[in-house]
């Protein structure tokens, strides 16, 4: 559990489906194999060599539930643990005035960004023009995808 008086991860009705699931699978690839081991025929090898791959397909499954439905409880109680976020204020001046570009720029990058990019976030930005292409441009932020 993440926090006191949180739900446990695992309830018993779905610890008994894993422990059932991974039970049978288990008793079918034993079955399988003991009989497997005696079989003198290619098609009955094959037909307990079935059986044998159902039950390890079936403890697959169920361990993959079962580690689903823990993931899915820890993630709702991570959210809930979390503060709300808190959008920042971006303090944008124009390099040019009555420009309405929606692009901006740090001082001293190579990229630009669009006004709310996280990697901007809380810096004095500028608004960009944005070079065209050659040496010295700057390009498009791989985050934000102006």
């Amino acid at each position: 559990m993440i926090r006191p008086g949180a739900r446990p991860i695992w309830g018993p009705r779905r610890l008994t489906v894993a422990l059932v699931g991974n039970s049978v699978g288990l008793t079918l690839m034993v079955t399988a194999w003991w009989t497997t081991s005696g079989a003198r025929s290619i098609p009955h090898q094959l037909a307990w060599l079935n059986m044998g791959v159902g039950g390890l397909i079936l403890g697959g499954l169920s361990n993959m539930f079962w580690l689903g439905e823990g993931r899915r409880v820890l993630r709702r109680e991570l959210i809930g643990a979390l503060p709300a976020a808190v959008p920042m204020k971006t303090s944008v001046r124009s390099a040019t005035p009555g420009s309405h570009e929606q692009r901006v720029t740090v001082a001293g990058t190579l990229r630009f960004h669009r006004p709310g990019c996280v990697l901007v976030r809380g810096k004095a930005v500028t608004v960009s023009t944005g070079t065209g292409p050659g040496k010295g441009s700057i390009r498009a932020c791989e985050v934000c995808r102006p």
